[in-house]
């Protein structure tokens, strides 16, 4: 595997991570249309998310550009990097791989507050265990479905790339990329 070989997995796999940000922001933005926002904070948000996405066409289609741009695979001792018979395509997956644990593993916590919020709204006729789950939810607040929403999607999405890394790698990071 060479050193631009490197960089261009890392750069497809920020492009996917971006596409996760703005597909969580894509579902947080219908929160704001029905709450009380100026127009302005929309606009901010929709062009971020516009820049965004300019980076994650970059990151995905012009990834060789970006790294000649910025001579990344440049001033490096070898061209080559010693991993012992790493191929890049292996490179990829295990990277694929860290990167949906990562997704999932940074949604997980915030999934399971939020289904304990919801399991505390039903059950609240019981008042010696509300008093209970009060003492310890009392800064937590209401469940917020959007961000339950949110935490679902990532969830499965972190799953799928776990379990579908290989199909992935074939996809975007195949022999011609």
């Amino acid at each position: 595997m060479t050193k631009r070989d490197f960089f261009l997995i890392v750069l497809k796999l920020a492009g996917l991570y971006f596409f996760f940000i703005i597909l969580t922001n894509i579902i947080s933005m219908t929160c704001i249309f029905t709450g009380e926002f100026h127009s302005r904070d929309i606009y901010i948000m929709l062009y971020l998310m516009f820049l965004m996405g300019i980076l994650v066409y970059l990151f995905f289609r012009k990834p060789q550009k970006i790294v000649d741009i910025f001579k990344l695979d440049k001033g490096f001792d070898t061209n080559q990097f010693e991993a012992g018979g790493l191929h890049k395509t292996d490179f990829a997956e295990g990277m694929l791989f860290l990167l949906g644990a990562y997704i999932f593993v940074t949604a997980f916590p915030q999934f399971l507050v939020q289904i304990f919020l919801l399991f505390k709204s039903k059950i609240s006729g019981s008042s010696e265990l509300m008093n209970t789950l009060d003492s310890f939810t009392s800064h937590f607040g209401v469940v917020n479905y959007y961000v339950l929403l949110q935490d679902v999607l990532f969830l499965l999405a972190g799953y799928l790339i776990m379990t579908n890394y290989d199909l992935i790698v074939r996809k975007f990071f195949g022999n011609n990329n």
